[in-house]
């Protein structure tokens, strides 16, 4: 079989090939990484219909972003090769109007052609390909600008489960804690009538509403049977009112409840 002549010339193209191929590898690698970071913002996403812990969650999108990644690399594995790498070529540059593409060819293919065509073609191809910049042939700013755009797709979506679903597991915060009330199932309410009225002190078990005379001054407590234990009373004045009619509105507290008097 016969080979080149021009050796140098030759060697110098299949140079020039590599390091395009070089930035192909790099374009897709990140290709790569944009969809796995899709990849794993949407296992995140999914594993909140499942309401599972956080470590899952994480592994989750571990495999899946990683099975993105690959899956995408994989895919596009046809595009690392030289002949790629000589229409990419000839893409950032029509003039050359399929010289590197043939001579990629001839140096795959020496018998192809006469050996002094062969020559005559490397040398031209390796000369022209040799004045193009591999960045300008072969542009990475998109490609990294994806990345970017898909990192900042996925932090959002963390940032947005962290903060507003309860991973089971974690401890909550003690401003959460306190946002959940212990379970109230009783209550009682005593009213103390005013010394001049000569009237006993008035208990009231879970009331739905009560009326009161001025100057009756309301003790409030309840039972949590959940914890068996009743926390102390609280006074509450009434409101400088004769006899009016007061709907009760409870507020469950952390460690008590507390009745509000609403005026009806």
């Amino acid at each position: 079989m016969p080979t080149p002549r021009d050796r140098a010339a030759a060697d110098d193209l299949a140079s020039i090939l590599d390091r395009v191929r070089a930035r192909i590898r790099t374009r897709h690698a990140l290709r790569a990484g944009e969809a796995g970071l899709y990849g794993a913002a949407a296992a995140v996403l999914l594993v909140d219909l499942v309401r599972t812990s956080a470590l899952k969650a994480a592994a989750a999108g571990v495999v899946a972003g990683a099975a993105c990644a690959g899956a995408r690399y994989l895919w596009a594995r046809a595009g690392r090769t030289a002949v790629a790498a000589a229409h990419a070529i000839e893409s950032s540059d029509p003039d050359l109007r399929n010289l590197v593409v043939t001579a990629q060819e001839l140096i795959a293919f020496p018998d192809r052609t006469r050996p002094y065509m062969r020559d005559r073609v490397l040398a031209e191809a390796s000369r022209r390909a040799g004045r193009l910049d591999a960045a300008r042939v072969l542009p990475l700013g998109r490609a990294i600008a994806a990345v970017l755009a898909s990192v900042a797709v996925l932090a959002s979506v963390l940032v947005v489960r962290t903060t507003t679903v309860a991973f089971p597991g974690l401890k909550r915060s003690p401003g959460v804690a306190r946002a959940v009330a212990p379970e109230i199932r009783e209550f009682t309410i005593e009213v103390v009538a005013p010394a001049y009225t000569g009237r006993p002190v008035l208990q009231l078990r879970n009331p739905a509403s009560l009326e009161v005379l001025e100057g009756s001054v309301k003790r409030t407590g309840h039972t949590d049977l959940a914890a068996g234990r009743a926390p102390p009373k609280q006074g509450l004045k009434a409101d400088d009112c004769a006899r009016r009619k007061v709907e009760l509105g409870l507020v469950i507290g952390h460690d008590a409840i507390v009745v509000d008097g609403i005026l009806s």
